[in-house]
């Protein structure tokens, strides 16, 4: 059975770059490893039709549709496949997605059920085939194999959380923490990039400010949670003593289970 960390901190704190770190020390030892990032599991917020239909027609439309839909009119013929009774709702969601104000950063974004069964196989040492989120199409449609390994290192926001279900399972509970100037400044860069929707500024600091307010609620209370080892990385320059730290604090775990 492979030894399993989990990884938790705000967004931005350095959870996938710590867990990135870490699998190729190990993988560097001779242990295989490998990262599952909990961001692969966001539930699409809309079908692709939606998104579809939002792209081609723009906000007006989409605001006169719902409007129409309310009203008992006809379904465009571009959404004639989705269920009429979800249609207005569905619209209404895809507008706060365009509008920076659908909440991300809370538990049930998430499609938790698929990330504990990913994280089972593993541990059974099994492969497992993921349909990951495409954060430029906010949709599952990527496909990403995961093989087992030695070390599995699962790292995201709400891993600690009990609506989660995954914190039972691990081994090694690392939270790292961060401020919040230094929590923006890293997303700002992050969500910038094209990989990630390439959107404003602006978009990005209404979308930052709800996240670290559902961090505060939702995130910070469980680096309270026993067993629990805290971090922090606002300063690059602690970077590689904080990954040689954790390295040694896992490797001597195993060779005592071992």
């Amino acid at each position: 059975m492979p030894l399993t960390i989990g990884v938790v901190g705000p967004s931005g704190s350095g959870k996938t770059a710590l867990a990135t770190a870490l699998c190729a020390r190990f993988e560097a030892s001779g242990l295989s490893s490998i990262v599952i990032s909990a961001d692969w599991f966001y539930r699409a917020p809309a079908p692709v039709e939606i998104s579809t239909y939002s792209q081609v027609h723009g906000t007006e439309v989409m605001k006169r549709t719902i409007s129409a839909l309310r009203a008992g009119g006809d379904v465009p013929a571009a959404l004639a496949a989705l269920p009429v009774a979800d249609l207005a709702a569905l619209l209404e969601t895809q507008l706060s997605v365009e509008a920076a104000t659908y909440n991300w950063d809370d538990p049930d974004a998430l499609d938790n059920a698929s990330l504990c069964h990913t994280l089972v196989t593993l541990q059974a040492g099994e492969a497992v085939v993921v349909a990951e989120f495409n954060f430029v199409t906010r949709q599952r449609d990527l496909i990403r194999s995961c093989p087992p390994a030695d070390v599995v290192i699962v790292e995201g926001l709400f891993l600690f959380c009990d609506a989660c279900g995954v914190e039972p399972s691990l081994d090694y509970k690392l939270f790292v923490d961060v401020s919040e100037s230094t929590t923006w400044a890293r997303k700002l860069a992050r969500d910038a990039a094209a990989e990630r929707g390439g959107h404003s500024a602006a978009y990005l600091r209404k979308q930052f400010e709800q996240a670290w307010r559902m961090n505060l609620r939702h995130i910070a209370p469980t680096k309270a949670h026993p067993g629990v080892r805290v971090v922090t990385n606002d300063a690059e320059a602690d970077w590689e003593a904080l990954v040689t730290e954790v390295f040694r604090e896992v490797l001597a775990m195993l060779e005592r289970r071992h």
